[in-house]
């Protein structure tokens, strides 16, 4: 009995310098670095010796809170929160001074805004958060918020919709399940870009976005989106992109975006194009690769006056022709690992067209009756092989047969 006494008693001993750390402060290379940081104990003093233009990092804070007095002590414009997995909750005065702010690998729960003019850029990342405080318009001169790798469920749009100066929202590889717009008029914000990448989204409302008037930049990518409802009614919105999800169909019929430049669905489950996709005049880039398309007709999307791309790549496409109802100003198509047989050239009517069709089962292709409208042609991969990369070399080109 007094062994075991005595073995417990010195293993006490041992651990007492693995809990108890010191303070440990240093400048140089334009940072200054703060570690084992204890709120409570070590108060504000340390801040009173940082260097003037140099970023703070603070890592390994051992408390809960870091409450209002402490960010209001630095008066650097960038901090650094990182590997302090004890701190759950942090406090934003309207005396506080930072810049930018940075938080990342804590277990951040809570986050309390007052009134502040100074913070433009917030990013939060590897958090257990899981709610945007709905005192984040408090941030009257935020232009960037990043939220990553945390646990929020859902966004709601309207908590921006006064921030007049943000510019970027994103909210990448969180568990949001849901978009939602709590504000029924048009929002004062600037924000010209959305991007929601790898959450959880199933439903996604077009709708939702409409009241953001200076929107040019909205992105779903890997998400589980399986429905596309509402409509775009949006003057600014440039790039869409909804790659990696699981749309089936998508009908652009009433949907209003002149601006739109780029539709991004690649990585989907679409059995067709679009609906109505020829009525989004100014677009100039197509992206449906990775789909289950097994139809298409160059009349389609004739009418794209500006469109210089598609990409129908990795499909189920087992012919493809050209006629005189084309856009007027396409430069490159891909029609990579389709099923095609037989590739007609004979007839492409807009000059320098670049064409890929590498890995289909392409058997039969008369190079002679080709338009010296095709610029190049890639054709690896299929049991004839007649590619070339420029006009010059067409005109030598021989044709090789693979067997496999």
């Amino acid at each position: 009995m007094p062994e075991t006494l005595f073995y417990s008693w010195c293993l006490t001993i041992v651990q007492i310098p693995l809990i108890v750390v010191s303070l440990q402060f240093r400048c140089g290379g334009k940072v200054c670095m703060l570690r084992h940081y204890r709120p409570s104990k070590d108060g504000t003093f340390v801040f009173r010796h940082t260097v003037k233009d140099y970023q703070i990092i603070i890592e390994d804070i051992q408390e809960e809170i870091l409450p209002k007095p402490i960010l209001d002590a630095i008066n650097e414009t960038h901090l650094t929160i990182r590997e302090s997995p004890a701190v759950k909750q942090l406090s934003i005065s309207s005396n506080c001074t930072i810049v930018h702010m940075f938080v990342k690998n804590t277990s951040l729960r809570s986050l309390n805004i007052d009134v502040n003019e100074h913070i433009v850029y917030l990013s939060i990342t590897y958090s257990m958060l899981v709610a945007i405080p709905r005192t984040i318009g408090n941030l009257k001169a935020l232009a960037t918020l990043t939220i990553t790798h945390s646990l929020l469920r859902q966004l709601d749009l309207g908590l921006f919709c006064n921030t007049v100066t943000l510019n970027d929202l994103s909210i990448l590889d969180n568990k949001i399940k849901s978009v939602i717009n709590s504000s029924k008029s048009s929002c004062l914000t600037m924000m010209k870009g959305i991007y929601m990448n790898r959450n959880e989204v199933q439903i996604l409302n077009m709708d939702e976005f409409n009241s953001f008037p200076k929107l040019e930049f909205l992105s779903f990518t890997s998400n589980r989106i399986e429905l596309v409802t509402g409509r775009v009614n949006s003057t600014s919105l440039e790039v869409l992109g909804l790659c990696s999800n699981r749309i089936n169909q998508i009908d652009l019929c009433q949907w209003y975006a002149p601006s739109l430049r780029s539709l991004l669905i690649s990585n989907n489950a679409l059995n067709e194009l679009p609906y109505c996709l020829a009525t989004m005049l100014n677009i100039d880039k197509i992206v449906l690769n990775r789909n289950r398309i097994t139809h298409f007709q160059f009349y389609w999307i004739a009418p794209l006056e500006y469109l210089r791309v598609i990409d129908l790549s990795f499909n189920y496409l087992t012919s493809i022709s050209f006629n005189d109802r084309f856009p007027k100003q396409l430069n490159w198509i891909n029609l990579k690992s389709n099923l095609l047989t037989s590739l007609d050239l004979s007839y492409v009517p807009v000059p320098g067209l670049s064409i890929n069709v590498e890995n289909n089962c392409i058997t039969h292709f008369n190079v002679t009756s080709t338009t010296i409208n095709v610029a190049d042609l890639a054709m690896a991969g299929n049991p004839i092989d007649c590619s070339w990369t420029n006009r010059e070399k067409k005109e030598a080109v021989l044709c090789t047969h693979n067997s496999n």
